[in-house]
């Protein structure tokens, strides 16, 4: 019924450390479907994850051979899953399996309605990284008018036929707000929870490594806007 997707790029000590994680939850959920991406990693991550995970029934390998943004890697894992659901969540595993499972049963919950979004909201985090948070949901939120927070967030729980003849899907990190705004966009009930984030344990975020880069994620996210404002989805 679900298809969970790890983008992984230059991943592979992260997926050394998680392994036991990720062997667990195809092992006690062998309806779900287990996605990696090697999204153009130049660590082997994608003949470690062909050495360890390709024999396993649940589990599938999509590599990409040229990285052109954690958006393309979480949109090619969407494009090969065979499930209703879709999700996904960073191969750091900050969001635990036992979170992401929550978001899973919110959306059993619903029944038979399965237009509806089900997204995280992060909490424990710094008071500088919820001030950065703050700022973008104001912006958002005043641009689009509606109530629009923690946009990239996850875990992100929702029909993979949304998808379906949309052309315009952005690449990079704008991907999260893309879905927001694509399920809002198509009256989507969103359903949030909240998910307390673990500390990396390997490695150092692709992006929120310093100030410099929190600005210069917060400008993307600010053109962004700006141009499905102007343009839409379509």
């Amino acid at each position: 019924m679900f298809s969970l997707i790890i983008p992984c790029y230059n991943e592979l000590e992260n997926l050394k450390f998680h392994k036991g994680k990720f062997y667990n939850f195809v092992k006690f959920h062998k309806s779900y479907e287990l996605i990696f991406v090697d999204n153009g990693s130049s660590d082997h991550s994608y003949n470690y994850l062909k050495d360890n995970f390709q024999h396993i029934a649940n589990v599938k390998i999509v590599k990409i051979e040229k990285n052109l943004g954690y958006g393309n890697g979480v949109y090619k894992g969407i494009l090969s899953s065979s499930n209703y659901y879709v999700s996904w969540i960073h191969a750091d595993l900050q969001v635990s399996f036992d979170d992401l499972i929550n978001g899973y049963m919110l959306v059993l919950n619903q029944k038979r309605n399965k237009t509806i979004l089900v997204k995280g909201k992060r909490k424990n985090r710094s008071l500088f990284d919820s001030f950065f948070t703050f700022c973008m949901s104001f912006l958002t939120s005043s641009l689009f008018f509606k109530k629009i927070n923690d946009i990239n967030s996850t875990p992100n729980i929702i029909s993979r036929k949304i998808f379906n003849n949309i052309t315009n899907i952005p690449k990079d990190f704008n991907f999260e707000l893309f879905c927001y705004l694509l399920a809002i966009k198509n009256s989507y009930k969103i359903i949030r929870f909240d998910v307390f984030y673990e500390d990396r344990k390997i490695g150092v975020s692709k992006w929120n490594i310093n100030i410099l880069s929190k600005f210069k994620l917060s400008y993307s996210i600010f053109k962004y806007i700006l141009k499905i404002r102007i343009s839409g989805i379509n």
